[in-house]
């Protein structure tokens, strides 16, 4: 049909590899062709991040060299001071350096993987697209893009910084206090426990919400679409109701996935708080016991407090981990949809194209459908012949149109182009010779006691087939 496209970066979203049960692998995979840029971004984020990180550190040490007071005590806080000083001055070039970085390998993230829906989108069949409304596959690919995005950018910022300040916490507390550092270990299994307690809701409740919020997007887009038809029979009122009842319907269910959120939030700082509470403790009976001195106390419990913040900050992400994975599947069902049409291979397009349309006892009937749309339908559309299909919504006018341009086959009997059975390829291949105007279906709210009548023109002129709507 065509000449074979070079490979393109999204192609391994289009070959099976996208595999939406399994979000984190599919999640890295999208940055199959960035990864060193990510590692670097990572290196830069975890020197750019040591000031924080080291501060308790440099209170303790200082805390440390004013007591008991000595001589050269304010020698040592100077030292202490300027290395300190260093660190800070890295940051600014740094962290732009970072920012620049992963802003990069993200919207590179967002243009190949929108590419890759588009793509697939072009490739997929008609009887997808009529299953499908627009104006959820329109959100597809823009919230939920974005929302893969802002998943990337919690895991980084808040997910990965986070973690380092447990591992700068446990690293120092092992070498300085290993008793204290198997307490703060505890932590981290509490933060797990809630994460599983609160991890069926999040699941749940996003996923509501993404259907909800895509049928209201698709019932906007139709209100906006039957505009005119809406204020010509004075529905106006009986709309609006209906696309309130949308709105409602996105209210109640997001004020649910706030109160999760905020039951989560809540239950993980009283949880937090405790430790910290029970850590100042445990610490103060330590230095009464002369097992550590008072700035390793006020380290140690600077460190927790940051401890507690950076496991609250990994718990964070949580929210933005369920949305991100309800993203990723909601993608997959365009990254995976099974009815992709490949025209490589097929039959080529007869040459010279006479434009003999021939339909040879068919019969057809939709997927779902429980009637027979058409049945047993014989016809013969000679080359400059013009046939009108006149008739009720759902007669069948254009099940007719839509096997004669290929985009669906009968289930039974024969369509023939020129005498060739007339498959997907058509529409790819006689494309530039076919001329036709799509018909959108609506459904209004209100109930209308009139019936809209369609005919449908065929004309099959020499080397150009032609499709023309008529209103009658």
């Amino acid at each position: 049909m065509s000449s074979k496209k070079s490979p393109s970066s999204w192609d391994a979203l289009l070959d099976g590899r996208f595999d939406s049960s399994h979000p984190g692998r599919t999640l890295w995979k999208l940055f199959a062709d960035q990864r060193g840029k990510v590692f670097g971004s990572i290196a830069l984020f975890i020197v750019k991040q040591s000031p924080a990180s080291l501060m308790p550190l440099a209170v303790g040490m200082i805390v440390d060299a004013l007591t008991p007071l000595r001589d050269g005590s304010f020698r040592r806080v100077l030292w202490i001071a300027g290395g300190y000083l260093f660190l800070l001055a890295q940051n600014p070039l740094l962290h732009t350096v970072f920012a620049r970085m992963m802003s990069g390998i993200l919207r590179r993230m967002q243009f190949i993987l929108r590419s890759g829906l588009v793509e697939r989108l072009q490739q997929l069949a008609m009887t997808f697209h009529e299953e499908k409304q627009s104006s959820a596959l329109q959100t597809k690919i823009l919230r939920d893009v974005d929302a893969i995005d802002t998943l990337c950018r919690y895991l980084v910022l808040n997910g990965l910084n986070g973690l380092l300040v447990i591992v700068y916490v446990t690293i120092i507390a092992l070498v300085r206090q290993p008793v204290l550092a198997l307490y703060f270990l505890l932590t981290v299994p509490a933060g797990i426990a809630l994460l599983k307690l609160f991890d069926r809701r999040f699941r749940e409740q996003y996923q509501a919400l993404r259907v909800e919020t895509e049928q209201m997007s698709a019932r906007v887009g139709d209100m906006l679409l039957m505009l005119p038809v809406t204020r010509a029979h004075g529905l106006e009122e009986q709309e609006m109701r209906s696309v309130r009842s949308a709105f409602h319907s996105v209210r109640k269910r997001g004020l649910r996935v706030d109160t999760v959120t905020e039951m989560f939030a809540s239950s993980s700082w009283f949880t937090f708080m405790a430790f910290q509470l029970a850590c100042l403790v445990f610490s103060a009976w330590l230095v009464t016991r002369h097992k550590i001195s008072v700035g390793d106390a006020v380290m140690y419990h600077t460190y927790f407090g940051m401890l507690i913040g950076a496991v609250q900050q990994a718990l964070g992400v949580f929210p933005a981990l369920a949305q991100g994975r309800e993203a990723i599947r909601s993608i997959g069902e365009i990254l995976e949809a099974p009815q992709v049409e490949n025209y490589d291979g097929k039959p080529s397009a007869p040459i010279p194209l006479r434009g003999e349309i021939v339909f040879d006892h068919v019969n057809f009937q939709y997927p779902r459908g429980r009637e027979v749309a058409l049945r047993d339908i014989s016809l013969r559309i000679a080359p400059g012949e013009t046939v009108a299909f006149v008739g009720e919504s759902g007669a069948g006018k254009s099940t007719m149109v839509n096997l004669a341009i290929g985009f669906r086959s009968p289930t039974t009997g024969r369509v023939l182009l020129d005498g060739r059975i007339c498959r997907g390829w058509i529409c790819g291949l006689i494309g530039g010779k076919l001329e036709w105007c799509l018909r959108r279906r609506f459904c209004l709210t209100a109930r209308c006691a009139t019936m809209s009548l369609m005919a449908w023109i065929i004309s099959a002129t020499r080397n150009c087939g032609k499709f023309w709507p008529r209103r009658t």
